[in-house]
């Protein structure tokens, strides 16, 4: 049987999701709009970009937001865990995991809904050497300089830092 996108929306259980979230303006003022609700379907059914968490196209992983959080809760407490001696963690700093060696042309894609980016293993991704600036200014209490390089952003977030 042909039914519309609201149609399929609906017994999904998606608009009554919709219709949820934003209060009822959903049901009420779009359900005979077919345009809206095919572009809600396509962006649905559109994964996107991928990615992989060990490249420059992790934060494309649905999954990065989850663990990242998760690894910046644990480094916090082994560092310090490390600081009150309860634990020995070697902080050397070494750039040789996967993410460090080879990186994604982003450059060439015609169309960004379809396209994917061409992986270069020789290439170096930028943001993961310890003298690599992150790119949001000033993001600790005390910051002199604008830009801080991982490394001292490291440093200044220990766990015993007046920064913090």
């Amino acid at each position: 049987p042909n039914i519309t996108t609201y149609q399929l929306l609906n017994i999904s259980g998606a608009i009554d999701q919709f219709e949820t979230m934003s209060g009822g303006v959903y049901k009420e003022d779009y359900t005979n709009n077919s345009t809206i609700w095919d572009i809600v379907l396509r962006q649905i059914a559109n994964g996107g970009h991928s990615g992989t968490a060990d490249n420059d196209g992790s934060p494309f992983d649905p999954i990065f937001w989850i663990i990242h959080g998760m690894h910046e809760r644990y480094m916090q407490m082994i560092r310090f865990l490390n600081e009150t001696h309860q634990y020995n963690f070697d902080q050397t700093y070494e750039q040789t995991h996967l993410g460090s060696q080879g990186t994604y042309d982003w450059s060439n894609l015609t169309d960004p809904d379809t396209d994917f980016p061409v992986y270069d293993s020789n290439a170096i991704c930028y943001g993961h050497a310890a003298g690599d600036l992150i790119m949001y200014p000033y993001l600790l209490v005390g910051q002199q300089q604008e830009y801080l390089s991982n490394a001292e952003y490291y440093n200044m977030t220990a766990a015993f830092s007046p920064h913090l």
